[in-house]
C-alpha cells in the first residue's frame, strides 16, 4: 500500500510504500495501481516500521485526513494497522471522505466511485 501525506500549511510531503505483509488483491491493484511486485518485497517496510515517522510528520496537534472513500477504506485500514502495532489512532485526528461529499452533492460518479475528471480536479488537494 502507499501512505502519502501532504501538509498544506508547510507544503511538506511524506510518502512511502508499505509492505502489507499479505497479497494485494486484484481489486486493490485496479483501484490504486499498486501491485504485489511493488510492495511485497524485503526492501519495502511494513507499517510497523513507518508508524513513528508518520506520527512525527503529523505532529501532536489536530490533523484532518482527506481521502476519497476514506470512510470505507483508509480509516479502517489505518485503524487495523495501528491495532496490529498495539496503538490507537490519535483522538486529535479527523477524517474527511470526499466520496461522501461527492454523493451529498449528487455528482455523477463512475462505477468505480470516482467522480469524472472535472470533479476530481476540484477535489484534489495534493500537488501533482
Amino acid at each position: 500500500m502507499e501512505l502519502a501525506l501532504f501538509d498544506p500549511l508547510t507544503g511538506q510531503t511524506f510518502s512511502v510504500l508499505i509492505n502489507p505483509e499479505r497479497p494485494v488483491s486484484k481489486k486493490i491493484t485496479e483501484i490504486t495501481g499498486i501491485t504485489n511486485e511493488m510492495v511485497n518485497r524485503p526492501d519495502v517496510p511494513p507499517f510497523s516500521k513507518v508508524i513513528e515517522q508518520m506520527l512525527c510528520f503529523c505532529g501532536d496537534g489536530e490533523v484532518c485526513f482527506v481521502g476519497h472513500n476514506a470512510k470505507s477504506f483508509d480509516v479502517p485500514f489505518l485503524a487495523a494497522e495501528f491495532a496490529r502495532v498495539e496503538k490507537t489512532l490519535p483522538s486529535t485526528w479527523r477524517f474527511l471522505d470526499s466520496l461522501q461529499i461527492a454523493k451529498a452533492l449528487e455528482w455523477d460518479l463512475h462505477d468505480s466511485g470516482r467522480p469524472d475528471s472535472k470533479h476530481a480536479r476540484i477535489l484534489s488537494v495534493a500537488p501533482v
